[in-house]
């Protein structure tokens, strides 16, 4: 995919990042965690879901964005 200039996200409701360890070469960005509605999707501050960008093998936690944008968007 990365050829064709697209990127790769994988999303799971497990809530480790362990299995997902062997994959992050080929990926761009991972999201895990199961949804639970009383602490709320990604927009939310008490979120269980986690989003990681995928930089040389790293995990960046960018779940943060997500609750700013919805903020912004609130404001």
């Amino acid at each position: 995919m990365r050829e064709h200039g697209l990127k790769t996200c994988l999303y799971s409701g497990c809530d480790s990042i362990q299995p997902f360890v062997p994959l992050l070469s080929l990926l761009d960005y991972l999201k895990i965690g199961h949804y639970d509605e009383k602490m709320g999707g990604l927009d939310s501050g008490t979120t269980n879901q986690r989003f990681y960008r995928v930089e040389n093998g790293q995990l960046i936690d960018e779940t943060e964005q997500f609750q700013r944008r919805k903020e912004e968007h609130d404001a």
